[in-house]
């Protein structure tokens, strides 16, 4: 049976098919629904967008390029490949055969097939996994050290202010302009204080009273306070109001609106699992020498509760109690661990991200995900429908990373840029943003996200001081480089040489297995024609020799064994290792001759190994203990949602 238009009209498509049908009906196009209020562009503003779409591609190629220049990927690309025990002997064994793109529409697939010569001599390819236990064992230590069990990794302190300090030794009564002085109430320590301190006597018994009817004793003498004395129920006098008082109570409120400040950041690092994050990140640190965070940024989160609602009364009189979910949506300030090879600097930054005018983070995005961007705030609805019309790889980078992907990944490259653009610029991408920037605000921190070369979004910084978010802390620095040198780069000629010397041990072994056959073929040859020595062979003499004496036909030749020799060089580049990394095996749980048998002197050996890890340590304190934490607190300056008592100075 065929459809009618009624019929097609009355089945609930998706918004794509609905607006492609829709179009070729000639129809109009409907908004998906939560776009439908959004704004169309404006002839000018496109332009400008269009505009600014190729001036951040300039930026973002120079920020590659210059990274690429820099260096820095051909030493990542090596820990990479050390820390996973690869070289060029071994990498088609380790990785298996690539896949390779076909050169033309209808070309196939080809696979690289490793080609074995039968006339080259056959080596071992062994390689000792030594940087991996390393960078383990460093990152091991460096959580233990910097991120407590339970427990949050910094804390709040109010800010030592010399006044304040010299005030609380200051006596002096507080007193008004009239020369009035000033008093304030007795904290109850004070009144129980003075309370003890008054004389008490013994009430006069006058008339002497009598031993109460029954009893041989008269009544205890009564208690009371000697003359002069408050009674019990009056009003405890004032105290002087000294100038100690005001700073101790300054303080104080210091020290209570701390921790409150404290507690509320623990509380959003736990909903975003910070440390997990910085876990994951600080093992980028150990093995690159580079470990990359991102906070604070927005982050939206959804948690339900069972709430108990109103009791309900059912048919037979019975009453039950209900229970209702209850959603709460909120956006939290939160971490997440950034991928060092998918993040570009300003090449001009130094040693310093910081130093630099903006930075560019690089992910991937399927394309639903692409879609449901359009029902979120600030995307640009047209540019998206643009973008999903391109299509996905339209820019790939080429790079490590981008290499391992497969060429049947159907995902898009998306771009996060964080730096500061023209006032124009920002009203053009976000008209909402002309309202709250200063008449003398000419340039604003923005985060633009792009797509195929197309800009989709782009909102304010939320945070007004003008850092970016991204945070950069590295294992050991490097000269005038914002990365770092890793434990796998401190251990590139240990680790060659121990891979070197056991490739040399095993090929020797399998030298000096067995004897060197050599055989005069003038004087015998096999009677099944193979030369190939096996048990009950026959051999017959030519009798083309001179010396007819056969036994002389065969002779063996003994490799000499020089594994000794050898298995001193591999432990000779383990010492090197712990010598080059700071990272004794002693930390990793091994014991020796050398190990000390007492408490103490264990315990003092065990300081002087973590002496290089306390080091990293303060590196990552300042890289990103620190930067973060004064993010937080300025984002939590900004949060309308947090109390006052919490918004001080620290």
């Amino acid at each position: 049976m065929m459809m009618t238009t009624q019929d097609i009209d009355a089945v609930e498509l998706p918004d794509d098919l609905q607006n492609e049908l829709d179009e070729f009906l000639g129809r109009d196009v409907r908004q998906p629904e939560g776009s439908k209020d959004k704004p169309k562009l404006s002839s000018e503003d496109r332009a400008t967008l269009i505009v600014l779409s190729g001036i951040l591609v300039d930026k973002r190629t120079e920020a590659i390029e210059g990274r690429r220049e820099s260096g820095i990927e051909d030493i990542w690309e090596k820990c990479e490949d050390a820390h996973d025990s690869i070289d060029d002997l071994n990498r088609v064994l380790v990785k298996g055969p690539r896949w390779n793109k076909p050169l033309s529409m209808d070309g196939p697939v080809t696979q690289d097939v490793e080609k074995v010569d039968p006339k080259k001599q056959i080596k071992s390819s062994v390689f000792v996994p030594v940087s991996r236990r390393y960078t383990q064992a460093g990152w091991a230590k460096g959580c233990e050290i910097l991120i407590p069990t339970d427990d949050k990794t910094f804390t709040l302190d109010p800010t030592p202010v010399p006044e304040l300090i010299k005030a609380k030794d200051d006596l002096r009564q507080l007193q008004k302009s009239d020369g009035t002085l000033l008093e304030r109430d007795a904290t109850p320590a004070e009144v129980a204080a003075d309370q003890a301190n008054q004389p008490l006597s013994l009430a006069p018994q006058v008339p002497p009273m009598l031993a109460p009817s029954g009893t041989s004793q008269p009544p205890a003498p009564q208690l009371t306070p000697a003359t002069g004395g408050a009674p019990a129920e009056a009003l405890p006098p004032g105290k002087p109001l000294l100038v100690k008082d005001l700073a101790e109570e300054t303080m104080g409120e210091a020290d209570k609106g701390a921790k409150e400040a404290a507690q509320i950041i623990w509380d959003w690092q736990v909903e975003g699992r910070h440390t997990k994050h910085v876990r994951t990140a600080l093992y980028d640190c150990a093995k690159l020498g580079t470990g990359i965070l991102k906070a604070p940024f927005s982050k939206f989160t959804r948690s339900i509760a069972s709430m108990e609602g109103e009791p309900q009364t059912l048919g037979d009189g019975t009453q039950e109690m209900k229970r209702t979910l209850k959603v709460i949506e909120k956006v939290i300030p939160a971490t997440k661990r950034i991928n060092p090879w998918h993040f570009f600097p300003d090449a001009s930054c130094g040693d310093d991200i910081q130093n630099g005018e903006y930075c560019w983070e690089r992910d991937f995005i399927t394309e639903r995900t692409l879609k449901d961007l359009q029902y979120e705030e600030g995307y640009i609805v047209e540019f998206i429908d643009q973008v999903v019309k391109e299509g996905p790889g339209k820019t790939k980078l080429q790079d490590v990373k981008a290499a391992e992907l497969s060429y049947l990944d159907k995902r898009y490259e998306i771009w996060y840029f964080e730096g500061f653009l023209k006032r124009e610029d920002v009203i053009a991408l976000n008209p909402k943003l002309e309202a709250e920037l200063k008449p003398s605000e000419t340039t604003a921190m923005m985060q633009v996200t792009m797509v195929n070369d197309v800009v989709i979004r782009g909102v304010r910084a939320p945070l007004e001081s003008g850092k970016f978010s991204y945070n950069v802390a590295n294992w050991s620095s490097r000269t005038d480089h914002w990365a770092g040198v890793g434990v796998v780069e401190q251990g590139f000629m240990p680790q060659r040489l121990i891979t070197a010397a056991t490739r040399a041990w095993i090929d020797n072994a399998a030298l000096s297995a067995g004897p060197m056959i050599v055989v005069d073929s003038v004087a015998v040859e096999p009677s099944d024609g193979h030369w190939v020595i096996t048990p009950l062979k026959i051999w017959k003499a030519t009798g083309e020799a001179e010396d007819h004496d056969v036994a002389k036909a065969f002779q063996q030749v003994q490799f000499a064994n020089v594994g000794a020799a050898l298995e001193a060089l591999v432990m000779y580049g383990f010492k090197l290792y712990e010598e080059s990394t700071n990272i004794p095996l002693m930390t990793q749980g091994q014991s020796g001759a050398s190990t000390p048998k007492t408490l103490g002197a264990t315990q003092l050996q065990d300081s002087n190994a973590n002496q290089m890890l306390r080091s990293v340590a303060e590196n990552i304190d300042d890289g990103w203990t620190e930067p973060m934490t004064i993010g937080f607190y300025e984002w939590l300056l900004l949060d309308p949602n947090v109390p006052d008592s919490a918004k001080q100075d620290y």
